[in-house]
């Protein structure tokens, strides 16, 4: 009998006040622990085109209500510009 907890995080604004070089630190050590197999969620205002690239999925809600979601929409520019 095998327990699977996936424990999730939930940040709100987590660049909020971050230069840019600090902000991407963090959505690199936020990208570690989802690849470990950790559930992050997140909402970022106006993120740099490098974070912005950088997010596996994408969902936007206006309204409290899902409007756009993706995954991996980004990945020819990921490549691009090398960012994994």
């Amino acid at each position: 009998f095998h327990f699977y907890l996936n424990i999730y995080y939930q940040i709100l604004e987590p660049t909020s006040g971050l230069d840019s070089t600090s902000a991407v630190a963090l959505i690199d050590v936020l990208r570690e622990l989802a690849q470990q197999g950790k559930t992050i969620i997140t909402s970022i205002h106006q993120p740099s085109s490098q974070i912005f690239l950088s997010f596996d999925q994408l969902i936007l809600l206006a309204d409290g209500k899902t409007i756009f979601m993706v995954k991996c929409l980004f990945e020819k520019q990921k490549r691009r510009f090398n960012y994994s």
